[in-house]
């Protein structure tokens, strides 16, 4: 057995965009059902990293122009030699910028020849161009996410701190659920000495507050439309108590 990746490209026209896996507080995610032959099983979509918009002061994440979502695919060494048809529905939203959303479908296919060895595509080139558009795993980046405050309503305050050299940096939540859900908008606290603290708001439905935060450390310094980004995780501390000196009290950050 062997694992391939393929892309389902969309090409969005000017002003117009679709949206990444975790959309943000308005939008629709790209949904993709797989229909394949015996043999073949489709990994996990890896999605490039987005950008973040706002209209009407919503928050969104997004992909304008075109985008390619990129799918592994292991091939069972039982698999016979030959073409083989692999077929998919999508469903996704794509909407204009401050302006109306339409609902899309339709249905995508390619042709997969399994023989002896290994021969790279046609698209080859341009798949590992979106290949390296990909959240990193590494080098790994030290998140420490701390309570800021008490919870306010349905709300609380969640501080992200981690080191960086870049200029322009943010960001992006991966957990987007019914039970509580962490918006586009942040506070820088502070940029110093290699290092940023944000504040993020948590808004909390149902169930329990979090306990741990993971998502994307985002950095937009080289292209705003193709940013780069690592995948981070980290449990997320009790509020610092606060220390007194010299008759005044202030928050610790780091603890």
């Amino acid at each position: 057995g062997s694992t391939i990746t393929a892309g389902i490209k969309l090409t969005m026209p000017d002003h117009w965009h679709t949206y990444w896996r975790i959309t943000g507080e308005v939008g629709k995610a790209t949904e993709i059902t797989w229909h394949l032959p015996a043999g073949i099983t489709a990994g996990e979509t890896r999605w490039p990293v987005p950008h973040k918009s706002f209209s009407w002061e919503l928050g969104s994440y997004e992909y304008s122009g075109e985008v390619i979502l990129l799918v592994p695919f292991t091939i069972a060494a039982s698999v016979p030699p030959g073409p083989l048809i692999l077929r998919a529905d999508l469903t996704w939203l794509e909407c204009e910028t401050d302006g109306a959303c339409v609902p899309g479908a339709g249905s995508v296919q390619g042709t997969l020849l399994v023989g002896g060895k290994d021969q790279p595509g046609p698209a080859a080139p341009e798949l590992e161009q979106w290949n390296k558009r990909l959240p990193s795993t590494g080098p790994p980046v030290r998140l420490v996410a701390r309570w800021a405050a008490p919870a306010k309503d349905n709300e609380r305050r969640l501080r992200l701190e981690w080191p960086t050299t870049a200029k322009t940096n943010d960001f992006f939540a991966h957990h987007h659920g019914n039970d509580w859900q962490i918006g586009p908008q942040h506070k820088t606290i502070s940029v110093d000495e290699g290092r940023i603290v944000i504040e993020k708001t948590v808004k909390f439905f149902e169930g329990k507050w979090p306990t741990h935060i993971s998502g994307l450390v985002v950095k937009f310094d080289a292209d705003p439309k193709h940013p780069s980004a690592i995948v981070v995780s980290a449990p997320i501390q009790p509020e610092a108590a606060p220390l007194k000196i010299g008759g005044n009290l202030r928050d610790s950050l780091t603890g």
